[in-house]
């Protein structure tokens, strides 16, 4: 085994070669450029994983869900790694340290005629595999393609490393441009459809037979929806308000109006004035983990009543203000939803359908904006309680999941991991800043979107076209050929 060092640029440069005496599966981690203790993180980030504080103990959740950074050396895929990059910030001496792996090391999203997004070449982790947190990039991985050696054989990795003053942010834009070039992206992009074309294309899906819309009889209303539930009901409103469209006014609005109505409960029961789930299925309104098949309990969440009724119903009052029905209805959704407001402001992620006593998914926390649809309320029906319990919801949510970096997703086929959740809650502090316009919530948004960012792939950029064959050319992951500018 050799490595060679060298400093290039400011960075530290090495690369590491293995000849093998004898065959067998081998993997070369990155040399320890530097250790951090634990009590001295600050923030352990590998794009695509892990953004957080702070340690968890709990391999589940930290595998899992992304909360906390791991307390043993787990490696990433490669696969939802969005840049090959491991960072740690420390608190002792306020020093950010980052190892990335040289784009070559990355497998080829495209390399034939079919997607190899799930090749796994390199694997990151932010400790170095003796325990220690020391950020680390493996390659190959062990057991996967390039790892297997003849006696003779050898392997090389490169990798170089970054330190720098202050967080980590600053490292983690560095390294999406260069190395990776994400900002190449813009040499491949062509304007093909102007905004007004992508305006007529929506008008044009919520009319046409492609939009699947259909309606159905549901306790003696008629209900309207594309598939299992109508999607963007503001855009739909928004639509209307600019086309005039009969179809859309006539054979569509009344009828999605009728769906936010029976998607809220309106008995008196333990769910009265929430919204009972996200699709309608069977005759009747589940969550997603039912509606895509997904083994668990059917339950309730807050955040249904936020997206469903507040979100929704208060898009709707944007455009039909004088809707008496739809007003009583989003003051019931309001109180349910404050009901439910724990005192530190926090929320439980749901409860049983069956059981509403029984909380679902009682090892996580509410890592969302769920407290937004306390800010619809305020803004549509004026009530200032209202407005104190989303400042109270979002301070607990500053101070629980901004400040360490977890969050949840909404999608329960994937079963809550973060998603478009995220930026939603970057836009929900900004409405949040908006109302009160103190700079707390403003500048917890802006730390928001830039742990989103984290998730934008900068490793599968292809710098210029290569030589192909004409029937392997590069493609989208989509499976699209790419359209060089």
């Amino acid at each position: 085994m050799t490595s060679t060092w060298w400093l290039s640029g400011g960075q530290v440069l090495v690369q590491v070669s293995v000849t093998a005496s004898r065959a067998g599966w081998f993997g070369l981690p990155s040399p320890s450029l530097v250790t951090v203790a634990d009590r001295d993180l600050a923030w352990g980030v590998v794009p695509g994983y892990w953004a957080s504080s702070r340690t968890e103990k709990n391999d589940e959740l930290t595998y899992n869900y992304q909360f906390g950074a791991p307390t043993v050396p787990l490696v990433t895929n490669e696969v939802t790694t969005t840049s090959l990059v491991s960072i740690l910030q420390s608190r002792r001496d306020g020093l950010s340290v980052a190892a990335l792996a040289e784009p070559r090391l990355a497998r080829d999203p495209w390399e034939s005629d079919a997607t190899t997004l799930s090749t796994w070449h390199v694997g990151a982790s932010l400790r170095a595999l003796s325990g220690p947190l020391s950020p680390t990039l493996v390659y190959p991985v062990p057991g996967q393609e390039g790892s297997h050696l003849d006696a003779g054989q050898t392997v090389t990795a490169s990798y170089r490393y970054i330190v720098a003053p202050g967080s980590w942010e600053q490292i983690a834009a560095t390294t999406m441009t260069d190395p990776y070039g994400v900002h190449r992206y813009l040499q491949l992009a062509r304007a093909e459809d102007s905004l007004s074309h992508r305006i007529h294309r929506m008008h044009d899906f919520i009319v046409l037979p492609v939009s699947k819309w259909h309606t159905w009889e549901f306790q003696g209303k008629t209900l309207g929806a594309e598939s299992g539930k109508p999607s963007d009901v503001g855009a739909m409103w928004m639509m209307a308000k600019l086309t005039d469209d009969p179809i859309i006014i006539n054979d569509r609005l009344p009828y999605v109006r009728n769906y936010k109505l029976a998607q809220q409960d309106s008995t008196s029961g333990p769910f009265a004035g929430a919204a009972l789930g996200e699709y309608f299925k069977d005759d009747a309104f589940v969550s997603e983990i039912v509606w895509a098949g997904e083994s668990g309990k059917d339950y309730v969440s807050p955040i249904f009543t936020t997206f469903y009724t507040l979100a929704d119903v208060g898009n709707i009052l944007l455009f039909d203000s004088d809707d008496a029905e739809l007003k009583t209805r989003l003051r019931a959704a309001a109180e349910k939803l404050a009901s439910w407001q724990h005192a530190d402001g926090s929320f439980d992620v749901g409860y049983v359908r069956d059981d509403p006593k029984t909380v679902r998914y009682p090892e996580l926390k509410d890592y969302r904006a769920t407290w937004y649809g306390l800010l619809c309320a305020y803004r549509v029906l004026g009530d200032s309680k209202y407005l104190t319990a989303a400042r109270r919801g979002a301070d607990w949510f500053i101070d629980n999941a901004v400040a360490d970096g977890n969050y949840l997703g909404v999608c329960d086929d994937t079963h809550l991991v973060r998603d478009f959740a995220v930026i939603f809650a970057a836009q929900a502090l900004l409405d949040l800043y908006d109302a009160t316009h103190e700079s707390r919530y403003r500048s917890a948004a802006v730390t928001v979107a830039r742990q989103y960012l984290l998730h934008i792939i900068s490793t599968t950029t292809p710098l210029r076209p290569r030589r192909r064959k004409p029937s392997t050319a590069p493609r989208c992951p989509t499976g699209r050929p790419v359209r060089w500018g």
